[in-house]
């Protein structure tokens, strides 16, 4: 009976707005679906007072959460890149547009595998902290490199406004996070250790761009200084 009104009620909505819903000139089985996600519910709701766990669920809910974070902080970093960029393209400043358009180039090559996984945590006085586990496939040299990106809303005020939550203490884990790294990507963007595995075979074979000789981007030297006159 509740699947029935339900699937009357969904059917109704989504042929007032096809597009919307995204159901196109397809032909929905509502009922099916409905019982398909009661099903689930009632699953989980037996798993539960018999205190057993999907683990697989739970697995695919955690990566996907992990992934959405990477997606952010990837998001996050080109955004930053972008704005710092353009600015010292228009105030003509060569290092600062050199610098931050290698930072870019990297982040757009890394993409959402090249960065890192996070972890919340509590320290012994119950203080908010975020541990961070990177690749194994990439240089520890970017660490240095986007720990100064992630800061740079806090650096340089005068160009950011400050949005969201302050950022917790970020302290590097020990464990690094197995994960197959993009293709095509330098020799220099590769942990050592990474690149001797795949040459013996202990991990995938990736290829790697042999001919490009890319350095890790390097830091600006000094704080952006924008102009006073100049509206941000």
């Amino acid at each position: 009976m509740v699947i029935s009104v339900l699937a009357n009620e969904a059917s109704e909505r989504a042929s007032l707005n096809p597009v919307y819903y995204g159901i196109n000139e397809q032909t929905m089985d509502w009922c099916a679906l409905f019982k398909e996600w009661t099903s689930r519910i009632f699953l989980d709701v037996s798993k539960a007072k018999a205190g057993v766990k999907d683990y697989v669920y739970e697995r695919k809910k955690a990566e996907n959460r992990r992934r959405r974070s990477r997606q952010y902080k990837l998001d996050r970093r080109v955004q930053i890149a972008s704005v710092m960029a353009n600015l010292a393209h228009t105030l003509g400043n060569v290092e600062q547009y050199t610098c931050w358009a290698h930072i870019l180039d990297s982040l757009n090559r890394l993409g959402v595998v090249g960065m890192s996984d996070d972890e919340e945590t509590l320290d012994t006085q119950g203080q908010q902290g975020i541990i961070v586990y990177e690749p194994a496939f990439r240089n520890p040299g970017f660490n240095i490199v986007y720990d100064r990106v992630n800061s740079t809303r806090e650096i340089e005020k005068s160009i950011f406004t400050a949005v969201g939550r302050k950022q917790l203490p970020r302290i590097r884990g020990y464990d690094r996070v197995k994960r197959s790294p993009p293709a095509n990507l330098p020799r220099s963007y590769y942990h050592p250790d990474y690149l001797n595995a795949m040459e013996k075979g202990v991990v995938a074979n990736v290829a790697i761009a042999i001919d490009e000789e890319t350095a890790i981007p390097s830091l600006p030297t000094q704080r952006f200084l924008v102009p006073e006159n100049m509206s941000m």
